[in-house]
């Protein structure tokens, strides 16, 4: 396991995104191109956009490991933009220059309080190919 249950807080502001790299989750990403995947909300709606070599699934329930991901990989295709939303779970992959395998990352968002100007997401990662 590379990190479990961190709690990452993402400001909201309207039309402007964050960006988070999956294997660091608390380093500061700056600028455009930066991070794995990023987090923004528009019209009261919360989106994850992932980079080009992230996959990303939806998985129903909250006790979720790198063989269900894996498993959710295989079963539904990855999509770029997903929606994120208190009742699901999410898994992302993503190749690691830090690691000789891939990182699975479990996100799953917290919903927040009406007017709320941030989001928090529980993360976890596992490298799929320990050494």
């Amino acid at each position: 396991m590379i990190y479990q249950a961190a709690k990452v807080t993402v400001p909201l502001v309207h039309a402007q995104s964050r960006p988070i790299d999956l294997v660091q989750p608390f380093l500061k990403v700056d600028g455009e191109g930066g991070g794995d995947v990023r987090i923004s909300e528009s019209t009261g709606s919360l989106y994850l956009y992932a980079g080009d070599d992230v996959l990303a699934t939806t998985v129903r329930g909250a006790a979720v490991g790198p063989d269900d991901c894996a498993a959710a990989f295989e079963r539904s295709p990855s999509r770029s933009t997903v929606e994120l939303n208190a009742e699901d779970t999410y898994c992302l992959m993503t190749p690691s220059a830090s690691m000789p395998g891939q990182a699975v990352v479990r996100l799953t968002v917290a919903r927040p309080a009406a007017g709320a100007n941030a989001v928090t997401l529980t993360m976890a990662a596992w490298d799929t190919h320990p050494s």
